[in-house]
């Protein structure tokens, strides 16, 4: 069993984890800050952000295993094919491992800081209180105001025409 991992493969490895590093400290120091949640959107990233480098590493890996693969000699391409897939597998598996660890030590930071409330939560209560306080505004004006009475209908509508001035003909321009 070969437990040795290629310089691509450290590379890639220490990338995540730096990554992973930066983001936790970032988290950490602004804890107990207004900046934890002013930048929720860009702290919500970090965890994407390590996925995305596993994912990058994983393809990375498979580019470098296909590059070095021949068809033409098995025997010898083979082990390089694998070390690429060594660097595949190990920075997937970095990377989701980074992006969940990140995501919950996030989450508990934020949960912290604002109570466990979540933008939409925050955002439907907001809305509420407003729709609350629309109505009870338009309720104490309707309160207030007597309704207007409708117009009385017509009740033939051949009365209309009797009510017409004589000689109206004269005073239009087109005649």
């Amino acid at each position: 069993m070969n437990l040795s991992i290629s310089i691509d493969t450290w590379v890639c490895l220490c990338s995540i984890f730096i990554v992973f590093i930066f983001c936790s400290i970032i988290v950490f120091r602004y804890r107990n800050s207004e900046k934890l949640v002013a930048n929720r959107r860009m702290v919500e990233f970090f965890p994407s952000l390590v996925s995305t480098l596993g994912v990058l590493g994983t393809f990375w890996g498979i580019t470098k295993g296909l590059m070095a693969f021949d068809t033409t000699d098995l025997d010898r391409s083979i082990p390089d094919l694998l070390d690429g897939l060594k660097t595949a597998f190990f920075t997937s598996l970095a990377g989701m491992v980074g992006s969940m660890i990140l995501s919950a030590f996030i989450s508990r930071k934020q949960d912290e800081k604002d109570g466990g409330v979540s933008d939409i939560n925050q955002a439907a209560g907001e809305i509420t209180k407003a729709v609350k306080a629309m109505s009870d505004a338009n309720a104490g004006g309707f309160r207030q105001s007597a309704p207007t009475p409708a117009p009385a209908p017509v009740s033939d509508a051949g009365d209309g025409f009797m009510n017409i001035p004589d000689g109206i003909d004269e005073e239009l321009p087109f005649n």
